[in-house]
C-alpha cells in the first residue's frame, strides 16, 4: 500500500463498482443499493487509511467513488435529459480531492435557465443524491450565467477554474 498516486482504474479493485451494477441489474432497489455502495466504499477508505495508505491517494479514491455513483445516477435519473445539461465536479471535488465528511460541490451546467422538465429531472437527481446519503453543494446555472457570477465574484471563477466534467453534454463546455 505504497503512497504514489495510482491510475484511476486501479479503484475499480479497492470498490468494486461491478457488484453495484449487477445489483441494479438485478432489480433491487436503487436508493439502498447506492447506500450500502457508499457505505462500504468509506467503510474501505478507512481500512486502508488505517493501513497507512497515503492521504493524497485516499482523497482522489474517495473522489472516484463518488464519481462512479453520480454518474451512474445521472445515467438513469437524466435519462431523457442527459444530453442536455453537464454535471460537473467543482473546487475540491473538481481537483478530485475530496475530503472525509466534505460536500460534494456540483455545478449543474445548463444551455438555459428555462426548461422545465429539465429542471424538474435535476430536481430529483438532487434529492435522491440527498437520500442516499451525499451531501451535495450546487448550483444551477447556464453558462452566461457563469460568466456573469465568475465576473462579479471571485471565489465562483476558482471554483469554475477547476471543474472537472463527470457526466452529460460535453457541447456546453
Amino acid at each position: 500500500m505504497g503512497d504514489t498516486l495510482t491510475p484511476d482504474h486501479r479503484f475499480d479493485a479497492w470498490f468494486e463498482p461491478h457488484t453495484l451494477d449487477k445489483r441494479l441489474a438485478g432489480g433491487e432497489a436503487p436508493l439502498g443499493c447506492y447506500k450500502q455502495f457508499l457505505q462500504q466504499g468509506q467503510e474501505r477508505l478507512k481500512r486502508r487509511f488505517e493501513e497507512g495508505t497515503g492521504v493524497p491517494l485516499l482523497l482522489r479514491a474517495r473522489s472516484w467513488l463518488v464519481d462512479q455513483v453520480l454518474q451512474r445516477v445521472w445515467r438513469e435519473i437524466m435519462a431523457d435529459h442527459r444530453m442536455a445539461a453537464s454535471l460537473i465536479a467543482v473546487g475540491g471535488y473538481g481537483r478530485s480531492e475530496l475530503m472525509p465528511g466534505s460536500d460534494i460541490d456540483l455545478l449543474l451546467l445548463l444551455p438555459d435557465a428555462d426548461n422545465t422538465t429539465l429542471n424538474a429531472s435535476l430536481e430529483q437527481l438532487l434529492m435522491f443524491l440527498w437520500d442516499i446519503g451525499l451531501e451535495v453543494g450546487h448550483s444551477v446555472r447556464s453558462i452566461d450565467e457563469c460568466v456573469t457570477q465568475s465576473l462579479a465574484d471571485i471565489s465562483v471563477a476558482t471554483n469554475i477554474m477547476e471543474a472537472r466534467q463527470l457526466a452529460g453534454s460535453t457541447g456546453l463546455l
